[in-house]
């Protein structure tokens, strides 16, 4: 059982999750206006490997 006043804080894990969608739209948005030569699959490729949490984990290194 959880105490109240612990269920009552800011939930953290829901920031970190509107985060990374806000930052993956955005690095999809600018794939769509910077690439525009690209396919729509390549741009995927591309989009998961900007945002992947793998790189942006290095990069906060």
């Amino acid at each position: 059982m959880t105490p109240n006043s612990i269920r009552s804080t800011l939930n953290y894990e829901n920031f970190e999750l509107i985060g990374d969608t806000i930052l993956k739209v955005m690095v999809s948005i600018y794939g769509i206006i910077k690439l525009t030569d690209e396919g729509e699959g390549e741009l995927t490729v591309i989009k998961s490997k900007m945002a992947s949490n793998y790189n942006l984990a290095r990069l906060c290194i």
